[in-house]
């Protein structure tokens, strides 16, 4: 019989709730250095922030200008990754005082958080959203049993053949419009792609979490060009927090990673496209 195979990698998603009308500071403990805090995300009043971390991270919450009050401190645990900063209900705060929009907002972060309880009792599984949630805008394909298969036909071919280099010039999306970029140059490559019309299968592979398998959604040609690019690109030091302000932690962080963005070239592109295909996401501009 089948059974689930528990994975080695031990991080998750966690969530910091700031039921407080004032802006809070979320930091790190790195413990493998001085014990000193890393800055993390400043969480905005009545809002959560997310992200990845690992059973027994520690971490504190400070005011967003006044680094050295701590004001709650905690340690993660992967039974419960949901940490919540409630002045209210730690009696420094009257909600009687707050006015009717931090009420407000007070009171839907409740709501949220009661449904997450409600929400893993009945499914065993975390709610990391917001209630209530509005429904998915994007195709979300079903994934109800093993070998479940989808079928998308896409017009993104393969490239089969190395266009000449003068062809793989960035794609001006920043500067001209679509019809000139497809008839300028997109169109030109399409001597260098395999005729017709690609046909992709997603094939399930796990139900839950949805995973599907896509065989040959790539071409010798295309896996090449990416690392080709790989090897000119410049590479940097993954960050923690978000994306602008993320910090950069060589003794924790040993990962470096690059984007590869649509313009980069035509074929690039033309993955772009067929993901987008796939996904069912419209892509034309």
């Amino acid at each position: 019989s089948m059974q689930a195979k528990k994975p080695h990698y031990s991080g998750f998603a966690i969530k910091v709730y700031n039921l407080s009308p004032q802006y809070l500071q979320l930091w790190w403990v790195n413990e493998k250095t001085t014990g000193s805090g890393v800055k993390l995300s400043l969480i905005h009043p009545y809002q959560a922030k997310g992200t990845a971390s690992f059973p027994g991270h520690q971490f504190f919450l400070t005011p967003k200008d006044d680094p050295q009050t701590v004001l709650k401190r905690f340690s993660i645990d992967p039974t419960n990754p949901i940490t919540v900063y409630d002045p209210v209900e730690d009696g420094m705060l009257n909600v009687g005082n707050l006015n009717a929009n931090d009420r407000k907002q007070y009171y839907a972060q409740l709501t949220s958080l009661s449904f997450a309880k409600k929400y893993k009792e009945f499914t065993g599984i975390e709610w990391l959203a917001m209630f209530p949630k509005s429904r998915p805008t994007h195709k979300m394909w079903r994934a109800d049993y093993f070998d479940q298969k989808h079928t998308v036909v896409t017009n993104e071919t393969h490239y089969v053949f190395w266009p000449p280099a003068n062809n793989l010039e960035e794609v001006d999306y920043m500067h001209k419009q679509l019809s000139d970029i497809e008839t300028e140059q997109l169109r030109k490559c399409d001597a260098y792609r395999q005729a017709g019309h690609l046909t992709l299968n997603l094939t399930v592979i796990s139900c839950a979490p949805r995973v599907f398998e896509i065989r040959n959604f790539l071409s010798d040609v295309e896996v090449d060009h990416i690392l080709e690019l790989a090897g000119v690109m410049s590479l940097s030091e993954s960050t923690t927090g978000s994306s602008s302000g993320g910090i950069s932690e060589t003794k924790t962080r040993t990962s470096k990673n690059t984007w590869v963005d649509r313009q980069t070239s035509p074929i690039v592109d033309a993955i772009y496209r067929r993901a987008a295909d796939v996904l069912r996401i419209y892509n034309r501009g």
